[in-house]
């Protein structure tokens, strides 16, 4: 069984900082997901690092968010439904 829909958020102006609070996050996650027999579907993992992809736009509730948490690329996709209406 997978978790779809986890979500490991954090923000901090020194990388040093992101890097251990998000790695210790994600080993509780990890230890949470076995008690509970749940897997990470790496295919859908995305973060910066050597063992998952790092993704310029991702989808998060339906929208898509890029690395500079710009709605633009949301704004876009709407646009276009509206001239298609």
């Amino acid at each position: 069984m997978f978790d779809d829909d986890t979500n490991v958020i954090y923000a901090d102006k020194s990388i040093t900082n992101i890097n251990n609070v998000l790695d210790n996050e994600l080993k509780q996650t990890s230890q949470w997901f076995k008690v509970n027999k749940l897997s990470w579907n790496i295919n859908k993992t995305k973060t910066d690092g050597l063992e998952v992809r790092r993704v310029q736009v991702t989808k998060f509730l339906g929208v898509l968010i890029d690395e500079k948490l710009s709605p633009s690329n949301y704004i876009n996709i709407l646009m276009l439904f509206v001239k298609m209406s």
